[in-house]
């Protein structure tokens, strides 16, 4: 018996939505606008993928773009182990 995996709304399977974003999805995970994720793209800043004719956002790009531009908090203290 073949089973299907189960679509999701865009007709593509579920699996594939959850690994490859939008860039509506992306920008909302980050909270920055659509705009700010091309310009990032556009850059070379992050590394998008092209699946047929539309670009997709990999999570693993988008959480290595964001690692890598974390910064430390504001108001953490640093305390010496010495």
């Amino acid at each position: 018996m073949i089973t299907k995996h189960p679509q999701h709304q865009t007709g593509r399977p579920e699996s594939l939505d959850r690994y490859a974003l939008t860039y509506r999805e992306a920008a909302d995970l980050v909270g920055v606008s659509e705009r700010t994720l091309f310009e990032w793209a556009s850059q070379g800043r992050l590394r998008v993928m092209r699946v047929g004719r539309t670009v997709r956002v990999s999570v693993w790009a988008l959480r290595e773009f964001v690692e890598a531009h974390e910064s430390p908090a504001e108001n953490s203290e640093v305390t010496d182990a010495s």
